[in-house]
């Protein structure tokens, strides 16, 4: 779990660093809502090692960001 928790919360800093780099072309709501999504995925993250939190959301939001940019959008 710690390897996996480690793993994803690098994914979401690079995603946030790069959503606030001046030379991210997404529009303003775009960025905002995946903003919103890096800083929850790190708290939770923290939650399930620190607090053994439940993993399904962090696990949930994942996936469902993997199916998005593969273009599966059906699930």
């Amino acid at each position: 779990m710690i390897e996996a928790v480690n793993a994803s919360s690098q994914l979401w800093t690079v995603i946030a660093a790069d959503l606030a780099h001046e030379e991210n072309s997404l529009p303003p709501e775009v960025k905002a809502g995946l903003l919103s999504l890096a800083l929850f995925s790190l708290k939770q993250g923290r939650r399930i090692l620190l607090e053994r939190a439940s993993a399904e959301p962090l696990i949930e939001i994942n996936i469902r960001i993997m199916k998005g940019l593969r273009g599966d959008m059906n699930s």
